[in-house]
């Protein structure tokens, strides 16, 4: 998160201008789009929580992050997966134009923003990949117990 505000802090004082007019569509795109993803990440949440609420192993309190509610895979998350990693790649995408436009003698905010675009696309492809890979273990961990 503080690197999205970093990001935003530099893109905010960007001075209007050629280079800064050729972004915005391109970053407007990217907000709405972020927007829908996040829309998407609320309501599978929500289901999760009511599915475990359902069943009993969660209160009506509890959030998706608690450890009451660890949330294995769910059939839905595979309709969420290309979403998040779409959105993954548009900020790629954000920070590689950002970066080769800072070569081609743009105004220095759009390197700062461009490093702080790069550093969350890292970041979050590592989360979700790695969350990905422990829940798939916790679920086959969770068949070999059952076989036991």
């Amino acid at each position: 998160h503080y690197f999205s505000l970093v990001c935003m802090f530099f893109i905010c004082m960007w001075p209007d201008g050629v280079s800064y007019r050729a972004f915005r569509t391109q970053l407007w795109i990217y907000t709405l789009y972020t927007g829908f993803v996040q829309i998407l990440q609320t309501r599978y949440q929500m289901a999760r929580l009511y599915t475990l609420r359902a069943l009993g192993q969660a209160n009506i309190m509890d959030v998706a992050n608690s450890d009451s509610t660890q949330i294995r895979w769910a059939p839905n998350m595979t309709f969420l997966l290309p979403f998040l990693f779409g959105g993954q790649a548009f900020t790629l995408f954000n920070a590689i134009w950002l970066l080769k436009a800072f070569h081609r003698g743009v105004e220095w905010q759009a390197c700062v923003a461009g490093v702080a675009f790069l550093v969350i696309a890292i970041g979050n492809i590592f989360t979700v990949v790695m969350t990905i890979r422990r829940k798939r273990l916790d679920d086959k961990g969770d068949v070999a117990k059952k076989k036991v």
